[in-house]
């Protein structure tokens, strides 16, 4: 377990700030920067945490009652265990959404290679087979549908 804990990881996150937005107003960014701290604890699994001052003015910048609703920020762990957390430059942004649709394209494409059951082979063709049955029938009943039609016309006219 210590060796995993320090081994150098970087990730890139969006960190919402919803409770922050329940505290009073005079905290509310104080509430905000504990919740970044709360969600690197968790995400990070380690204790010791620095926040660069980039982030924290970004946090602070419309004031202690208007901090932002959400934040992506860019967390790295040392080999010491240390999280610094900091704001991520837009090519490292990008580069991470390309690789979370690359991901979603790569697990849909999984998905609909998987052969079916038997059970769902059978009842789709079932169904499938159903329609087809049922416009053969149609069509018998609307070839003779016409006859019947002429011989009650017929029927009319002599009585």
């Amino acid at each position: 377990m210590s060796e995993e804990k320090n081994e150098p990881i970087t990730r890139i996150y969006t960190i919402p700030l919803d409770t922050a937005m329940i505290t009073p107003r005079h905290r509310r960014a104080k509430r905000a920067v504990a919740d970044i701290k709360k969600f690197a604890i968790k995400h990070m699994k380690s204790e010791e945490i620095k926040i660069e001052t980039d982030l924290n003015e970004r946090i602070w910048n419309r004031g202690i009652r208007h901090p932002p609703r959400r934040i992506t920020v860019k967390m790295d762990r040392d080999e010491d265990g240390v999280i610094t957390i900091s704001l991520p430059s837009e090519t490292e942004i990008e580069t991470t959404k390309a690789e979370t649709e690359k991901k979603k394209t790569e697990t849909k494409a999984k998905t609909e290679k998987k052969p079916k059951s038997k059970a769902k082979a059978k009842e789709e063709a079932k169904v499938e087979a159903e329609p087809e049955a049922k416009t053969e029938e149609a069509k018998a009943e609307e070839e003779t549908a016409p006859v019947e039609k002429a011989a009650t016309k017929e029927e009319k006219k002599t009585k």
